[in-house]
């Protein structure tokens, strides 16, 4: 597959703006403060993950590619925002606690940093399996998990629903199998 020129694609990432600030509102809780400038700052966050990507992304589905994208700056988003309101937990802590209360606090801190690290290790191989699947099995997928119903899959990508329900079950099957392997797991 030939990539896309960088005005191409600039042009493209433009005019999919206003479909993923939609798309970003959405998702947000309804009762958080800020939503504007949270929306600003994953959307911000997108554009950013998508210039520096650029280079890997092929011609298919620039939609599917971005979602793929919004999801993992959502999610930098929240972990940041709780990793951010732990320390400042833990810093308070510090304040108030005695030196040994801060040996603890620190480790914890470390702990939660380790856990975060290795749930993004295991998003990026998800990631890197689900666009080396072949056909349109990565991009069916990459809709399910951007919160898209197999009907409204099939519309968009003119298929069968009840064909795209199968594809999602082969690939969701395929996807925990290589996930469950050796190689994946040390990645």
């Amino acid at each position: 597959m030939s990539h896309l020129t960088m005005t191409e694609f600039n042009r493209d990432l433009v005019d999919h703006l206003p479909m993923m600030r939609r798309s970003i509102l959405a998702r947000l809780p309804r009762d958080l403060a800020n939503r504007a400038t949270t929306v600003d700052e994953i959307l911000s966050d997108v554009c950013l993950l998508a210039l520096e990507l650029q280079a890997s992304y092929e011609r298919g589905c620039f939609e599917c590619w971005l979602h793929a994208l919004r999801q993992i700056a959502h999610v930098r988003y929240f972990d940041d925002r709780a990793k951010r309101r732990k320390r400042e937990t833990l810093r308070a802590d510090l304040i108030d606690g005695t030196d040994d209360d801060q040996e603890e606090s620190v480790s914890l801190s470390e702990r939660v940093d380790a856990v975060d690290g290795i749930a993004l290790i295991e998003a990026r191989a998800a990631l890197e399996i689900i666009r080396e699947m072949p056909g349109r099995e990565g991009e069916v997928l990459l809709l399910a998990g951007a919160g898209y119903r197999s009907a409204e899959i099939a519309k968009a990508l003119d298929l069968n629903a009840e064909r795209v329900r199968k594809m999602l079950e082969r690939s969701r099957a395929k996807l925990r199998q290589m996930l469950d392997t050796p190689a994946a797991q040390a990645a």
